[in-house]
């Protein structure tokens, strides 16, 4: 069986699709035909066909050629619209004047955004007669009619017919309304909508100078977010009326005929920014503030890719749109539930933006028949939107005034109050200044007595310290005495009965006792006068650690208390220290650790890195230290609730020179303890240089 040959099979679809288009086009009126008295033809949509130029290759002389790959379709009585397309679109269709008088038309195209459109005028379906160009690509003095619109001029004598060709381009939304109207009407006609166009642009411009001087007077950022927003709104419909391609043509080519859509994103970002500023939404709902930047960040990022047109660009900017109206919706009605009287102008007024601009879109999809209100309609919804927001800020500044006027009654009511409390305060203070000036000079009697009392008590504190300097000296010299017999004694032990030797042995103690007692005195009585002076050198205080433990390992073991090898992170461990003195201090930390540890426990101790300080841990097992004792740990003569474990005596006097000698050598002395677990006593110096 024979295979179909496929190149027969094209010709053969292509005849029926071709055979199909004729069949569909012979059953519409494929002439507009010029009638006497008829100034006027819209809706020639049921008389055009149209062809999708989808790479833009398509000349004039291709389409009246008869190629094949040109299939022009009938448009069943709609708009051609292709939303955004980078097609180029051609049109066609055929005018007969039928009239006996010559005619004058004017060619409108009710879309004023086209990038470019060409006109063709057709004689005989072969012959090019007349070219003309419009749209915002083209420089005025380049069309036949200028002006904001694009319209082209058709001049028909009696009987005459033309076949008409428009190409249209553009990177915006193509919606291509057409209509024919007398060229005198048609001039009338423009005039009339120039003039309402010039009034929406005049109100714009009236509210854009009453907020910009609102912002300067209040200083309040919602009037310049608003400004911003009348702004940016005015220039997208520049650009959707014609006018930015009319007069600011460089504007429309630097964006690439763009302008409406980069205009109409910076308008919505400013009313966002506007909205969340003049109904505080950001205190309201946490939640739809984050909305509100989440859309100003997705309308950022089309802003910026505008330009490039991505293949996602129409869909993101769809969806935009309508989360935009959703979150302005709900601004409104969230604001209006707090009880803001500002929120119900924000409502109404986008209730008129909404409605118009569904009306507008409703047009240009032919839903709803084209006419001077519906493709104006965005124009009038926006300007009552405008003119309904500037009244809503002017409520907002009454009823700031209103609270203004309340407040200043508030402070008038108060400020008479005052007036009468200062009366009456005044008269108090009289009596209380008469007061005063006789407590002044009992004061005064009283400060001149104190100050004779204290140059009296210095006198009697130095002769206290000469007295106890003096006594304690003195005292020296028998104490002496009494430890050499007594030492002499205790060498003749072989001659002394156990009972002698005790008493030696107590002499002995006590003697110590004594003199531990005076020497302790004698140095808090020159740390008060201020007589002691350091002599410091760079003194190892590891080394100084080490060889008092190793003094008092015996006395330890005598209460079977052991000491912790020295532990810590310290590598430098120098410190410029007075040598007696640091001995003096360890010595008192380490022997009270001693004393107040019961049998069987140990003593630690410690030498940690700490920058530029080197510090020093003595820890004890031993009973601890209350809180009530530690705010008084370093006083003198303090007696503690904690008690030696051994018997042995306490001045009360050691931790307070203590802290004296650390501090006069520029170092500082602390205490950490909780009862029934031990005590930690540090002392921390600057290491040497």
């Amino acid at each position: 069986m024979p295979q179909p040959n496929i190149y027969t099979m094209k010709k053969t679809l292509l005849a029926l699709l071709m055979l199909f288009s004729l069949y569909s086009s012979a059953f519409i009126e494929d002439t507009l035909k010029i009638q006497p008295n008829v100034d006027r033809y819209m809706e020639l949509e049921r008389i055009t066909e149209y062809y999708l130029d989808v790479d833009r290759s398509a000349s004039i002389n291709k389409l009246l050629s008869n190629d094949t790959e040109v299939m022009f379709v009938g448009t069943n009585n709609q708009i051609v619209n292709s939303g955004y397309s980078k097609a180029a679109h051609w049109l066609r269709f055929t005018v007969k004047n039928n009239d006996v008088k010559h005619k004058e038309f004017a060619l409108q195209l009710d879309n004023a955004s086209l990038n470019e459109v060409t006109l063709y005028l057709v004689k005989n379906n072969s012959v090019v007669v007349h070219t003309s160009k419009s749209g915002v690509y083209v420089e005025q003095y380049k069309k036949e009619i200028q002006g904001n619109q694009i319209a082209f001029p058709i001049e028909l004598n009696p009987g005459e017919v033309y076949d008409v060709y428009l190409r249209v381009t553009s990177n915006s939304f193509v919606s291509v309304p057409i209509s024919m109207i007398d060229r005198g009407k048609y001039e009338s006609n423009l005039l009339n909508i120039r003039f309402a166009l010039g009034t929406f642009y005049g109100i714009l411009l009236v509210i854009f100078i009453y907020n910009l001087l609102m912002y300067f007077s209040f200083n309040d950022r919602s009037y310049l977010y608003y400004v911003l927003y009348v702004f940016t709104f005015g220039v997208a419909t520049t650009a959707i009326d014609g006018f930015a391609g009319e007069y600011f043509n460089f504007l429309v080519k630097i964006t690439d005929a763009r302008l409406d859509v980069y205009a109409a994103l910076l308008a919505m970002m400013s009313s966002l920014l506007f909205t969340r500023r003049f109904l505080n939404i950001k205190k309201i709902s946490k939640g739809l503030d984050f909305s509100i930047m989440f859309t100003l960040a997705v309308g950022a990022i089309l802003f910026v890719s505008n330009a490039l047109q991505p293949s996602w660009f129409q869909a993101v900017l769809a969806f935009t749109a309508v989360f935009y109206l959703l979150v302005i919706i709900t601004s409104g009605f969230l604001g209006f539930e707090h009880g803001m009287r500002s929120a119900k102008f924000f409502l109404i007024s986008h209730s008129f933006l909404l409605v118009a601009a569904v009306i507008y879109m409703l047009t240009l999809l032919d839903v709803i028949s084209p006419s001077f209100l519906t493709l104006h309609s965005l124009h009038i919804g926006s300007a009552l939107e405008f003119i309904t927001l500037t009244f809503g800020i002017a409520d907002k500044i009454n009823s700031l005034r209103d609270e203004n006027e309340k407040a200043l009654n508030d402070k008038l009511q108060s400020s008479e109050k005052v007036f009468e409390l200062n009366k009456k305060l005044e008269e108090t203070n009289l009596i209380l200044e008469e007061k005063v000036r006789e407590r002044t000079e009992e004061i005064v009697k009283q400060s001149r007595e104190l100050e004779a009392k204290n140059v009296e008590l210095k006198e009697l504190n130095e002769d206290k310290n000469h007295f106890i300097g003096i006594l304690a000296h003195d005292i020296r010299s028998p104490l002496t005495g009494i430890q050499g017999f007594a030492q002499l004694l205790k060498s003749s032990r072989d001659k002394l009965s156990p009972d002698q030797l005790d008493y030696v042995n107590t002499i002995l103690q006590c003697n110590k006792q004594i003199s531990d007692m005076v020497n302790q005195i004698l140095d808090l009585n020159a740390i008060e006068a201020r007589k002691i002076k350091m002599n410091t050198q760079r003194i190892d205080l590891a080394e100084v650690l080490i060889k008092l433990i190793g003094k008092y390992k015996d006395e330890a073991g005598r209460k079977d208390i052991s000491f912790s090898p020295l532990a810590g992170d310290a590598t430098d461990t120098y410190a410029d220290v007075d040598p007696n003195y640091i001995n003096q201090i360890l010595e008192n930390l380490i022997s009270n650790a001693v004393k107040y540890s019961p049998k069987n426990k140990r003593i630690f101790a410690n030498i940690f890195d700490k920058g530029d300080k080197v510090m020093i841990e003595v820890k004890d097992e031993g009973p601890g230290i209350s809180k009530e004792d530690q705010q008084k740990l370093f006083g003198k003569f303090q007696k503690l609730t904690a008690k030696p474990t051994g018997g042995e005596d306490s001045t009360g006097l050691g931790l307070s020179i203590v802290k004296k000698y650390v501090e006069a050598m520029n170092g500082r002395v602390w205490c950490e303890s909780e009862e029934g677990k031990g005590s930690s006593f540090f002392i921390e110096f600057p290491k040497a240089a």
